[in-house]
């Protein structure tokens, strides 16, 4: 049961981040960011996720993006029942480096 829970959280902290306007100049700039580093390192922009280092930078970089998210959630919604812990977070920014895919627009 307390994986669906997760699941529930993990969904509704993607589903707001992904529609926040505030933070799509921020992620649009990672995305970039990732582009460039996965061009100079040679790799295919499809599967540049599956790259070690790429990996590692992209889930730092995603994490601080969501932790502005969480930020801004939170002054939002001030009394929602979702409570975004870091492992959470953590999850949620692995999640969001396995479906990366570099050679798509945002």
């Amino acid at each position: 049961m307390a994986d669906s829970y997760e699941d529930a959280y993990l969904d509704e902290l993607d589903l707001y981040l992904h529609n926040e306007g505030e933070l799509y100049p921020a992620r649009q700039a990672i995305h970039h960011k990732l582009q460039r580093r996965a061009h100079v390192r040679g790799l295919d922009l499809k599967l540049a996720h599956q790259d070690p280092k790429l990996s590692k930078l992209a889930e730092t970089l995603w994490l601080e993006w969501i932790g502005t998210g969480v930020i801004l959630y939170r002054r939002e919604i001030p009394n929602s029942p979702f409570r975004f812990s870091k492992a959470l977070q953590r999850a949620l920014a692995k999640r969001i480096t396995g479906e990366m895919n570099l050679s798509e627009e945002l």
